[in-house]
């Protein structure tokens, strides 16, 4: 009977840190995705056309008048106030309001209460304000009715971020990332067992390729090449099929599969890679068995 010879591919030095690396920029997008997706069921405007989250109105800080409290591409959370809140605020609390007391304007501010002034008829107080790194208050003053909020607190940068994962394209990419990266990883996949099986494969005299009255017990486990750069006594398991060692590398375990079929076991010369590893076999129904050890 002839013996069959397994010539393992060359080692390629360095493969699993890119590996790690890529599965850690995939794991960030996806939580970007998710984040994006997040805010988008979260961020809902109010009757006033502003934006909250939780009941809160969130203001994206485009200037730079409330320097150093607040900085351009912070988010601003306020409180929500009734008007009766509204009328007994006091100097020094940070307050938002537009810009326009008529409404013609959409802009909204964010700056300090620095005086509380008396008011006139439908207004009990007025208040004065006036950005921290202005020099001079702001023009007019603020009715109690035109308070949006009281400042609560800031994100730094995240309204840049907001911004970013608002527009569409953003999220389309964040998306396709990961199917790519899965489809890529099916690819490269397939090509890894393609490559294995020429090493155990002949061309047969009728042109096809086959075991040529090679042993199928000895044919290579499948992902064996992910062992080479695994450390002495790591954990691995062996398992049926490809599509079980997948689900597990892909859960972030080591694993190799047999592709012997049910009616083969394999021989030291395929369980060779796991004699310097501490390696569980798994059957079909995910139940642990003994070491496999060549």
């Amino acid at each position: 009977m002839a013996t069959v010879v397994h010539h393992s591919p060359r080692r390629r030095r360095g493969r699993l840190a890119p590996r790690v690396i890529r599965r850690v920029l995939v794991a960030l997008v996806v939580v970007l995705a998710f984040l994006a997706l997040s805010l988008a069921l979260l961020v809902r405007p109010n009757a006033e056309s502003v934006d909250t989250i939780f009941g809160h109105p969130i203001f994206s800080v485009t200037s730079g008048s409330m320097t150093p409290a607040i900085h351009p591409g912070d988010l601003i959370v306020d409180n929500r106030v009734t008007p009766n809140q509204a009328a007994d605020l006091h100097a020094g609390q940070i307050i938002s309001f537009p810009e326009s007391s008529s409404g013609a304007s959409s802009q909204i501010i964010t700056h300090r209460i620095v005086a509380v002034l008396p008011g006139s008829t439908g207004a009990p107080v007025l208040y004065r304000t006036k950005g921290d790194a202005n020099n001079a208050p702001d023009l007019g003053t603020v009715a109690p009715s035109q308070v949006m909020g009281v400042y609560a607190a800031r994100v730094p940068f995240a309204a840049y971020v907001l911004s970013t994962l608002h527009q569409p394209l953003t999220f389309v990419v964040l998306i396709m990332i990961p199917v790519v990266y899965l489809a890529e990883e099916g690819v490269r996949r397939r090509w890894v067992v393609q490559q294995e099986a020429e090493h155990v494969t002949r061309e047969q005299p009728d042109g096809s390729f086959g075991l040529v009255g090679h042993l199928a017990s000895n044919l290579p486990l499948y992902r064996a090449d992910s062992l080479r750069d695994l450390p002495d006594g790591e954990p691995v398991y062996l398992v049926e099929g490809e599509r079980a060692a997948d689900a597990l590398i892909w859960a972030g375990a080591a694993a190799v599969a047999t592709i012997t079929g049910a009616s083969a076991i394999p021989t030291d010369v395929s369980l060779q890679p796991l004699v310097r590893l501490q390696s569980t076999a798994v059957g079909q129904r995910g139940r642990p068995g003994p070491g496999a050890h060549a």
